[in-house]
């Protein structure tokens, strides 16, 4: 999603990954030359001798997600974690913003 100023500029890009049910302990951000890499370690619940389930509806198995940072400020990248929604808000890098040039 794109996050705007007053005047409507782009200013940066927020990312919302749903995970209910996994515990912000495994989840993994990190970034490289241009990638965020989101990581969801696979949790392994202990076997109940006295639980026999007929579905269980969220998964828990490992998953990656990949997301170009090209233009984006790597520095100013925030996260948080809230009842099951993974924010992430990325800033567009400042050299890249749009601005005017005055001719001479």
């Amino acid at each position: 999603m794109e996050v705007s100023d007053d005047n409507g500029q782009v200013t940066g890009y927020e990312i919302t990954v749903a995970l209910a049910g996994i515990k912000k302990e495994n989840v993994e951000i990190t970034t490289d030359i241009d990638t965020l890499s989101i990581v969801v370690k696979k949790t392994d619940e202990p076997a109940s001798k006295n639980r026999v389930y007929l579905q269980k509806g969220i998964s828990q198995r490992f998953m990656e997600l990949r997301y170009g940072l090209h233009g984006i400020d790597k520095t100013k990248i925030k996260a948080s974690f809230n009842e099951g929604l993974l924010k992430v808000e990325l800033q567009i890098a400042d050299e890249v913003k749009p601005r005017a040039i005055t001719i001479g």
